[in-house]
């Protein structure tokens, strides 16, 4: 029945091919005799059998070989090989074979042994031959095919990597034919990539127990199979599929295989439905086997010289696995190599119903597709509805906010006329007629109000865009001054056709930018002020310690002790203003105290009345005054400088000053003309006169410094400038109001303070000081009369004094053991400032106190002063007072 399975397709063939090819003449089929070692029904050699059919019915349509099988594996007796060549002479009798193949090592040696007697000198191509060698076909000719070398290397890589735990090894093996030359070639592969592994024959086994004996094998172990033909009591092995199922179910360990599963023939060969032993390996297939000796049949069989097809030896093996097997050993399929094939997966929905699955899908894309075509439409014309609703909606807002914009917006032509303008542009340029457009010719000027064609501009921003600054007068009078753009609108040749206008109103930016200017002027000036200010601190210390000395030793009743106090009286006035100076740069902090501004500004009134012509009015008008937070000093300053002005300002006619103080809250009013001041109670402090007033071009510049309009050599331009910064620093604020021959008038404003007023300070007077006990004081200044006059006033007072001049000088006499119970030094002296003094000299003496004078120190000096063991800042100029008890407090901290 399975030879007729074989065998009834080729008969159907050969019929439908005489069918088609019954008009044409039949060609004469070549004559071929196939001789298969094993029994019909084995699954090796019948896959060889229908790869090698497959190939020659291709190439020769109808062709049916003559097939018998020698049953090697089955049939063993000393007398089989001669009863089969008995039957085969017999049958074939006089027939002349074109060719004969056989199949496996039993069916090529039978030929080679008996060829001369079957068909004597026919072509012979064999396939299957286990461990080929040259040997075989010694003295043999015309006879060539392909081997079957079973690749074992790869199946000892596949089995280190998928079982890396298994050191032992099973070898499953029966007693057929062939099958001890496969284990040679076995183990000699072991040799090579199974070292460290134990291999074990399962031997003396019987078709019963052998699914009991793989069963009882450890978890951990693995197994090869080579061949279960027969077993040891040379029974033969049926291949069908209770057995190996049984075998497969029950194996506790995973066989690997050399062969390929057993293909049924009554499922076509396919892979997917073979019986699988074990989980698979690197196996050889028997149909692909088949094909290429089917395929040097064909060669062979038309006419190509046999000497030119060698024995094919690579017998290429393919990497499949069984799916059920991978998973029931625990095997993941994710460490198989590439390439390799998985059969027997799980049946899906989609593979058992695929081609009604397809058409079904193709219906609903096809559905899909109209469905989408009609939404992607509708999409299409919704978006362009919603695209159209929205660009009119962004060009009604872009028309609302052109027409609530604050800058002036316009469309130019050709000539510069209007065409449209917003309602900003509307209300600077009012038009004459309610429905005209404004006219554009005031705009069309340059900086000093020279009129131009806008041809002219035109002309600039066809280059790409004009921009100026102008300054007109609005439809209310008021001046204002316009940053102008324009830019031209490009046809699609690039050609312009309109020109847009965009106006800013800069007047309050271009206020600010004046402001800063005079604030980047006045800080020039006040850096410049600071430094003479520090030289003109060392002159004042002369004067003032030259003067205290001579008045010391003068008589109480001596003639000239009167001149000498107003020298004193002048030098600490001219203090004040260094201190002025110092102040309006910002290079130091005022002297802030609670204060009522009466005395001062009646004491400022006095001294101004001796200056000030008989035609001139002075008045002191105290409405209401409240105290204030102030340096007396700059205060004094700020009213004798506006009252001065003001007195020139008068001239040599009569007039009026009128110095008014009194109380004011400070509202919104107030504080949008001055928003640097807070809301609350404040003095205000006016100053009045009637005197020539201020042109208003130059109102906005009087406070500038330098700026004078007196002749040269009769102003400095320092006067308000001044005023200015004590008031900016005293966080004040001060407006001028002034009309042309009809006076000035400038209010300051003071934040009020509710803490009670403290009394100034007199000199100190020298009596009382506290006195030295010859205690050795060191005294280093660059300016030699400072040094000396210095020394002179602590004698005076009972210290021992050792001057220098030069910083240097004084480490070299502390380096040699000079006494110094205390360091007088100046700040800035060539060489060495005294921060530099001090760390040389504390490595020296690190007990060593000091004392620093100066007539400057910025407040971050100020700060570190204190790293460096200084225990008092002196500021020059020095009074024997000052000095006096700046060393007393020094040495008495040090004690």
């Amino acid at each position: 029945m399975k030879v007729l399975g074989v065998v009834l397709p080729l008969v159907l063939l050969l019929g439908s091919s005489d069918v088609i090819g019954a008009d044409q003449a039949i060609a004469p089929l070549p004559r071929v005799l196939v001789l298969n070692s094993y029994h019909a029904g084995y699954s090796w050699s019948d896959g060889e059998l229908h790869g090698l059919q497959r190939v020659l019915l291709r190439e020769y349509p109808g062709l049916i070989p003559d097939v018998e099988f020698l049953d090697g594996k089955r049939d063993v007796s000393p007398g089989h090989a001669q009863m089969l060549l008995e039957f085969i002479l017999r049958r074939y009798e006089g027939v002349r074979f074109d060719l004969i193949v056989t199949l496996d090592d039993f069916a090529l040696q039978f030929a080679l042994a008996h060829r001369p007697k079957i068909s004597p000198d026919t072509p012979i191509v064999f396939a299957g031959v286990n461990n080929y060698s040259l040997e075989i076909l010694a003295g043999q000719t015309r006879v060539t095919g392909v081997t079957e070398d079973f690749d074992f290397d790869r199946c000892f890589e596949l089995l280190r990597k998928l079982r890396p735990q298994s050191r032992t090894i099973h070898l499953i093996c029966d007693s057929a034919l062939g099958n001890d030359d496969t284990l040679a070639a076995f183990f000699r592969s072991a040799e090579r990539f199974g070292r460290g592994l134990e291999f074990r024959q399962l031997r003396g086994w019987i078709a019963e127990d052998l699914p009991q004996r793989l069963a009882a094998l450890p978890p951990g172990d693995a197994a090869f199979i080579i061949g279960i033909a027969r077993d040891f009591n040379g029974r033969v092995i049926s291949e069908d599929s209770v057995f190996i199922q049984e075998v497969a179910r029950r194996s506790a360990v995973p066989i690997f295989m050399v062969n390929q599963p057993v293909l049924p023939v009554s499922y076509g060969y396919g892979w997917d439905n073979a019986l699988w032993l074990g989980v698979g390996g690197a196996v050889l297939s028997s149909i692909q086997h088949g094909e290429t000796a089917g395929a040097l049949a064909c060669r062979i069989l038309r006419g190509e010289d046999m000497a030119t097809i060698p024995v094919l030896t690579d017998s290429p093996s393919q990497v499949v696995f069984s799916y059920p097997q991978l998973i029931r050993h625990g095997i993941d399929t994710d460490l198989l190599p590439p390439g390799a094939e998985i059969f027997n997966r799980p049946y899906s929905f989609f593979r058992l119903y695929r081609a009604r699955i397809l058409t079904t899908l193709g219906v609903i894309l096809l559905l899909s597709a109209a469905v989408v075509v009609l939404v992607v439409n509708n999409l299409r014309r919704h978006r362009a509805e919603v695209a159209l609703r929205s660009s009119n909606e962004r060009l009604q807002l872009l028309m609302t906010a052109i027409e609530q914009a604050t800058e002036l917006i316009a469309l130019l032509s050709h000539d510069g006329t209007a065409f449209y303008a917003n309602a900003a542009f509307t209300r600077v340029l009012q038009p004459v007629e309610p429905n005209q457009m404004p006219d554009t010719a005031a705009l069309w000027r340059d900086a000093s109000g020279n009129s131009f064609s806008f041809a002219t501009v035109a002309r600039a921003a066809d280059l790409g865009r004009w921009q100026e600054r102008i300054s007109l007068f609005n439809n209310q009078g008021t001046a204002i001054i316009l940053h102008i753009i324009v830019t031209p609108i490009l046809a699609a040749a690039g050609e312009p056709t309109r020109y847009l206008f965009i106006a800013q109103d800069v007047t309050q930016e271009t206020r600010l930018e004046e402001q800063v200017r005079l604030a980047q002027k006045m800080d020039a000036i006040g850096t410049l002020a600071s430094g003479i200010a520090h030289d003109f601190n060392n002159i004042l210390s002369a004067i003032l310690c030259n003067t205290e000395i001579v008045l010391e030793d003068l008589p109480v009743a001596h003639g000239s002790r009167e001149q000498l106090e107003d020298v004193r009286r002048a030098t600490y006035r001219a203090t004040s203003l260094v201190r002025q100076i110092l102040t309006f740069s910002r290079h130091t902090k005022p002297r802030r105290e609670v204060l009522s501004v009466t005395p001062i500004l009646a004491e400022m009134l006095k001294f101004l009345r001796a200056t000030t012509p008989v035609s001139v009015t002075l008045r002191h008008t105290v409405k209401s005054s409240p105290r204030i937070m102030a340096d007396p000093t700059q205060l004094y300053q700020v009213a004798l400088n506006l009252c001065t002005n003001a007195v020139q300002a008068i001239g040599s006619r009569d007039g009026l000053i009128e110095v008014i103080e009194e109380a004011v809250d400070v509202g919104s009013d107030i504080i949008v003309l001055h928003p640097e001041l807070l809301p609350g109670p404040h003095l205000r402090l006016s100053v009045r006169d009637d005197g020539c007033g201020i042109p208003p071009e130059i109102v906005s510049r009087i406070f500038e410094p330098f700026f004078t309009t007196k002749e040269r050599g009769q102003g400095t331009g320092l006067g308000l400038s001044v005023v200015h910064g004590i008031i900016r620093s005293h966080q004040a604020a001060i407006s001028v109001y002034s009309s042309s021959e009809k006076g000035t008038v400038f209010h300051l404003y003071f934040p009020a303070c509710t803490s009670p007023a403290n009394t100034v300070d007199t000199p100190a007077s020298l009596i009382g000081l506290p006195r030295g006990t010859g205690q050795q004081i060191v005294i280093v200044d660059d300016e030699a009369s400072l040094t000396r006059m210095g020394a002179l006033m602590l004698e005076r007072l009972g210290y021992r004094c050792i001057p220098f001049v030069h910083p240097k000088a004084v480490l070299d006499y502390l380096g040699g053991g000079g006494a110094c119970d205390l360091l007088v030094t100046d700040f800035s002296m060539p060489g060495l400032n005294a921060f530099e003094l001090l760390t040389l000299a504390h490595k020296l003496r690190p007990e060593l106190r000091a004392i620093l004078t100066t007539g400057y120190l910025s407040e971050s000096d100020r700060a570190r002063a204190v790293e460096f063991a200084i225990e008092c800042i002196v500021e020059k100029p020095l009074t024997t007072a000052s000095l006096g008890r700046a060393v007393a407090e020094a040495l008495a901290k040090r004690s």
